[in-house]
């Protein structure tokens, strides 16, 4: 995976980092350092989404493990951004990678993509985020039913 896009702030220090593997279906933005405006926030979201339109991808993990600054505002701006964008989109599935508690904030913008069908989960690490989002799920009874083989 390449990054496609980087986001700098006035001070040419990046604050995002956007990467897309459509093989795979997938998109991730990694976040890093200090956000210091909503306008920061809805050009990384008007990038991902538009990402997700063109291509059909189903997947979207979301690193703020790293972010600094703004939090609320942001996951406030993330949330409105959401419940207009992602209307009629391929999207499937989202994961934060996160290393704090849950919080209100990652709470408002889950809520918001749950209420559009996709599913949301948050994770401390991307190896996890990563098996949720592309690892099909099988269900127990499958592998109940399945025959066991002995050697």
């Amino acid at each position: 995976m390449n990054a496609i896009k980087r986001f700098e702030n006035e001070d040419g220090r990046f604050y995002a980092s956007v990467v897309c593997e459509p093989e795979q279906s997938l998109l991730m933005d990694v976040w890093t350092g200090e956000l210091t405006s909503q306008d920061q926030v809805v050009a990384v979201m008007d990038y991902c989404v538009g990402c997700i339109q063109k291509q059909g991808l189903e997947s979207w993990l979301c690193d703020v493990s790293q972010l600094e600054g703004l939090i609320e505002e942001s996951a406030k701006e993330a949330a409105n951004y959401f419940k207009n964008q992602l209307v009629e989109t391929s999207l499937k599935k989202f994961a934060f990678i996160s290393k704090k508690a849950s919080n209100t904030s990652r709470t408002l913008v889950s809520s918001v993509l749950a209420a559009q069908g996709i599913e949301v989960k948050t994770f401390a690490n991307n190896a996890l985020a990563m098996q949720w989002l592309l690892l099909p799920s099988i269900d127990d009874a499958v592998w109940d039913e399945a025959p066991v083989l002995t050697f």
